[in-house]
Parts: C-alpha cells; sequence; structure tokens
C-alpha cells in the first residue's frame, strides 16, 4: 500500500512538473508573440545603431545644417560623441545636437537642431522631421505612417485613408479634385483619377502639372505600391483625360523625384521640370502637350 501511495506521489509530482514547464514554454511563446506583434507596429527592421551609421548620419546631418545656416563657413559643431545620437521606442532614429556660427550681425550664437530618420533599405534613411532652432521647419512623420513596416504590403484600408488625406490635401483643394480610384491590393497596384478645375486653356497646363506633382508628392507615403494617376478635363458633359503618369514607385520617389531628394529642403513645386523629371512615366494629350507652362522653372 505504501508503495503504491509512492508511486502515486510520484506520477503526481511528475505530472506537476510538465505542467509547470508547459506554462513556462507557453508564457515565453506568448510573450514572443506579443514582442513580434510590437516589432510589426514600428518603422522597419529593429535598428542596432552602428559607429558607420552614427558617422554617416552625423556627415548628413552637418551638411545639411552647414548649407542652411547665414554664414555656413562660420559654423562650429561639437565632435561627435558630443552628439545624442539614438534609436527611439517607435524605431527611429533621432539626432540631436548643436552648432555656433555667426548671424548677420557677425556676432556668434548657439543654436539647437534635431533630426529623425527611418531606414528606406539597408544603406539609406529618409529624414522625416527637421527642427531647427526649437521651429519645425520639415515634418512628414505622418505621411510616413505607412512605412512602418517598410518591405509588408500595403492594405486596402490604408489605401483609404492615403486617399481620404489626399483629398484634404491643400493643393488638392486648390488644383484638382479627387474623381475616384482602384486598387488591387495582390498586386500592389494603385490607379486614382483627378479632375484639373482651370479657368481658361491658358492656365490649363499649369494646374495640370500642379495636380500632378501635388498627387506625385502624396506618393511617398505608399512604399510597396505602384501607382499611376490620370488627369482629366470636363469640357461641359466631356470628361476628357489630358496626361497620365504611370509607374509611380518608392524607388523613383527616393532616386529620381527631385522635390524629394533632398526631402524637406526643395519645396517649391514650381521649380520642378515635370517633363524632364518623369520622362517616358508621363503621357500627354496633345490637347495640352504642345501649352506653354507660363511661370514653370522660372
Amino acid at each position: 500500500m505504501k508503495e503504491k501511495l509512492k508511486s502515486w506521489k510520484l506520477w503526481v509530482g511528475i505530472i506537476v512538473v510538465i505542467l509547470i514547464v508547459l506554462g513556462i514554454v507557453f508564457i515565453n511563446n506568448s510573450g514572443q508573440s506579443i514582442n513580434t506583434s510590437t516589432k510589426c507596429n514600428k518603422i522597419g527592421k529593429e535598428i542596432k545603431l552602428s559607429n558607420n551609421i552614427r558617422k554617416e548620419l552625423y556627415e548628413t546631418v552637418k551638411k545639411d545644417i552647414t548649407n542652411n545656416l547665414k554664414t555656413p563657413s562660420t559654423a562650429i559643431f561639437p565632435k561627435m560623441k558630443e552628439w545624442n545620437i539614438r534609436v527611439d521606442s517607435n524605431n527611429v532614429i533621432e539626432v540631436n545636437s548643436y552648432v555656433d556660427s555667426q548671424n548677420s550681425f557677425g556676432a556668434m550664437l548657439r543654436t539647437n537642431f534635431k533630426q529623425r530618420y527611418i531606414p528606406i533599405n539597408e544603406d539609406e534613411y529618409l529624414c522625416i522631421y527637421k527642427e531647427f532652432n526649437n521651429e519645425t521647419e520639415f515634418d512628414i512623420t505622418e505621411r510616413a505612417e505607412n512605412k512602418k513596416v517598410i518591405n509588408k504590403n500595403i492594405t486596402k484600408s490604408q489605401i483609404d485613408n492615403f486617399i481620404a488625406k489626399a483629398k484634404e490635401s491643400p493643393y488638392n483643394i486648390l488644383y484638382n479634385k479627387i474623381i475616384d480610384y482602384t486598387f488591387n491590393e495582390e498586386k500592389q497596384q494603385l490607379e486614382w483619377n483627378i479632375k484639373v478645375v482651370s479657368q481658361s486653356n491658358g492656365d490649363l497646363k499649369n494646374n495640370c502639372y500642379l495636380a500632378l506633382t501635388s498627387a506625385i508628392d502624396e506618393c511617398i507615403c505608399l512604399p510597396t505600391v505602384k501607382t499611376t494617376i490620370n488627369v482629366y478635363f470636363f469640357e461641359g458633359d466631356e470628361r476628357l483625360k489630358i496626361a497620365t503618369v504611370k509607374d509611380i514607385d518608392f524607388d523613383f520617389m527616393i532616386r529620381r523625384w527631385n522635390i524629394l531628394c533632398d526631402i524637406g529642403v526643395n519645396t517649391d513645386h514650381l521649380t520642378t521640370d515635370l517633363e524632364k523629371d518623369l520622362g517616358e512615366k508621363l503621357i500627354q494629350d496633345n490637347m495640352i502637350k504642345n501649352m506653354k507652362v507660363d511661370y514653370w522653372n522660372e
């Protein structure tokens, strides 16, 4: 009887140990799932700041700040080790430091600055925020929201949200109206149609180009999507397609679209040579092809 009792207690002990082990494994796995989910809500892969990344950002930010000073030749920056370069809780690189330089009267002044960057691939980083002398100069943090997981596909709900925000753009209100759009989630292809508002034929091409540049600017939010934009002009009840821009993707936005090459520095749409920058991506109807652009490139 005693042997049976001992045997029974032994089996109970073994079962308890097994249950405890299984419980620990379950908790650990649950924790890993939560952590993975948290990482997916961050922008891109988890960043580990190497010395090379620090040096690259140090030089990039220093050059950017210097170019925007009134007297660049007088700029004095602290050494890199004195800069605060860190990755914040949203997996965004934040750079904080200061520069001493002369103002217009020759007096040396110290100015604080802050910039934030997100990764767009293995070796490149995109600036999404600039602050100089405690004033925000540039901020596309919200527009960069869809790039939180750089290589993940965009969903239909994200596209709906994107179009809703694009409709609120001041350029959309002034120069064009979004008519409708279609999105193929499987192929990651977006096609949207915009209506150009024009008071006369004289400014039709101007407004068409303004409509296109403002629409293309928004495509920075769509890293995995290939976008086509159609521009329509309504003549009475007749709907005329006057221009199309095809195959706008994230690589084009970063590498070739000059408004965004120096993002946050050059935001003047009127300095853009649209036909040169877009090349074969731009298809124009004869109706506007030979029209002059009155104030473009001046």
